[in-house]
């Protein structure tokens, strides 16, 4: 919503319903809502995160905390979340290919965002500034590396 129509939803998590899959995406579904549109992508970023960033968003983090994950990766795989979901948007619908990395630019600049990876100069890289940690989840932590990982050097790499 936020790249395509420039509105948001403003939802809590509670609102969400989704059904797990197994091997794939999670269909999420969301009672139907107006949708209150907002022009400067700065201040839709600011409010994106203010609505979900510091909502569901947050709720999820905390939940992920009582397994000792620290604030900096959990934020971290946030940061990754938004470049992914950017790159995805501009893979199926490359005519918002720039609202959606000029959205996501914006959004990795605002707290509790900010300082969490790197974005090349191209738009299309990115390095987080923490470790996922899924690399040690693999046997004898031989596991690949993300896409986005601090280990693999610069964004533009």
């Amino acid at each position: 919503m936020a790249v395509l129509d420039g509105a948001l939803l403003g939802y809590g998590l509670r609102e969400a319903r989704w059904q797990p899959t197994p091997g794939g995406l999670f269909p999420l579904s969301l009672p139907a809502r107006d949708a209150v549109p907002v022009a400067d992508p700065a201040e839709l970023a600011a409010r994106f995160a203010a609505e979900v960033l510091d909502g569901p968003v947050r709720e999820l983090g905390e939940a992920v905390a009582a397994y000792s994950v620290s604030p900096r990766i959990r934020w971290g795989n946030v940061a990754s979340a938004v470049n992914g979901a950017a790159a995805g948007v501009a893979r199926s619908r490359p005519e918002l290919a720039l609202a959606a990395r000029e959205f996501a630019r914006h959004l990795l600049t605002v707290p509790p965002l900010r300082g969490a990876g790197t974005v090349a100069a191209d738009g299309a890289g990115f390095r987080r500034r923490s470790c996922c940690l899924i690399y040690r989840a693999a046997p004898d932590r031989a596991g690949a590396l993300c896409g986005g990982c601090i280990l693999a050097g610069p964004a533009d790499a």
